[in-house]
């Protein structure tokens, strides 16, 4: 019965309002936090993944060329799964701040049969580059995608990754970020609104990003903005390239 109420609520209003749906679930149904957390997670990727992959595979990689792709943030590891089935010829590297995570990841790639995805490893971008993995410090990157991470986690967080994509991208190379976003200090519709407000009450240094901000960050990071694309569900994904020394 219980996740039968889970999948069926409007998925709007749950991607919005996660967190009280959240306690509403574990007062009522008697559900782990974990459990309800995964599950809405679960149901906001399988709604997203094939929009995002959209756009990377119309107007960011191309089309068969082996690109070196690392993801920040993986969480469960579905994102990185559906974009790598579809680019076989590139390389890409899961990681994740949650060493809870990585056994998620691992298995989703496990599941998938693929060999084109590495094994996860840790990565806090909120740490300076000198604590950064040697399996990331050691490469040059075509991509660094983020996906949901820059409202719930610190402003030092999505500080530490443009200072790292500034380090470890190519020339050229793309830093391509998805979620919500304020807009010249505007919040909108009501539900990001709400959404927002949620986050506060949960972390206060969390919350949606303006992406004047962003575009400021990566001017001072050598990253220059190039693109917004409108997403389902009120997201946006953001394009970031790495400015040529030439």
């Amino acid at each position: 019965l219980s996740v039968f109420y889970l999948k069926t609520v409007n998925q709007s209003i749950v991607e919005k309002n996660s967190f009280l749906w959240q306690n509403i679930f574990m007062r009522f149904f008697n559900i782990s936090n974990k459990l309800v957390e995964k599950t809405m997670k679960s149901a906001a990727t399988e709604r997203n993944k094939q929009p995002i992959l959209s756009i990377l595979k119309t107007h960011i990689i191309p089309e068969g060329r082996q690109w070196r792709i690392l993801e920040c943030a993986s969480g469960y590891g579905e994102h990185i799964v559906h974009i790598a089935k579809e680019f076989q010829h590139s390389i890409f590297q899961p990681s994740d701040v949650d060493q809870s995570a990585l056994k998620n990841i691992s298995d989703h790639i496990k599941q998938s049969s693929l060999n084109n995805v590495l094994s996860p490893i840790i990565v806090d971008c909120s740490q300076p580059m000198d604590r950064w993995p040697s399996e990331v410090v050691q490469y040059q990157w075509d991509m660094i995608i983020c996906i949901n991470m820059i409202h719930i986690s610190p402003w030092r967080c999505t500080e530490g990754l443009f200072r790292g994509s500034s380090r470890l991208l190519k020339p050229d190379g793309v830093l391509v970020t998805y979620g919500p976003y304020a807009v010249d200090g505007v919040i909108s519709p009501q539900s990001n609104e709400d959404f927002n407000s949620s986050l506060l009450s949960r972390d206060p240094s969390w919350g949606l990003r303006d992406i004047a901000d962003l575009k400021k960050l990566a001017s001072d990071n050598k990253l220059s903005f190039e693109h917004l694309f409108e997403m389902p569900s009120n997201n946006k994904i953001l394009v970031f390239r790495k400015i040529s020394d030439c």
